[in-house]
């Protein structure tokens, strides 16, 4: 497995991993692949980075915790027009009165589901390149 590799290999291959998913994600994004099944794939890809890339327990619960605290964290920035999904396929504060029932006053709330994978596969990448710099920096 490439967990056994040094830092720097697996730093690279994280971050080539982590771009080639990202661009899966673009990918599908413009396919006509259902919402379902666009999900899994990205998502089947996602862990497959992560189980061959690190592979500790730790590292899976903060990619799962960034992946659903990321695009969230993104309603914020939206809310004030920074930007917004062309074509958003999930409305998280639908309970609360901003969903696509409510447009055009909530088009903001709007959030693509493929944004959680790119976050996991995101975080993946960052924890590979804290590995890297913390043995580069922090000799012990």
């Amino acid at each position: 497995m490439l967990r056994t590799l040094s830092p720097l290999p697996r730093a690279v291959y994280a971050v080539f991993t982590t771009c080639l998913i990202i661009r899966l994600s673009e990918a599908i994004a413009v396919s006509p692949i259902a919402d379902s099944q666009s999900w899994l794939t990205l998502l089947v890809a996602c862990l497959a980075q992560w189980k061959l890339l690190d592979g500790r327990w730790s590292s899976l619960l903060l990619a799962l915790v960034v992946s659903i605290g990321g695009p969230l964290a993104e309603l914020p920035f939206m809310a004030t027009g920074a930007w917004h999904y062309l074509a958003p396929d999930y409305w998280p504060l639908a309970p609360f009165g901003f969903g696509p029932a409510n447009l055009p006053g909530s088009a903001w709330a709007g959030l693509l589901s493929l944004t959680g994978p790119c976050y996991f596969a995101v975080t993946t990448d960052a924890i590979a390149l804290g590995d890297y710099f913390r043995g580069r920096f922090h000799k012990q």
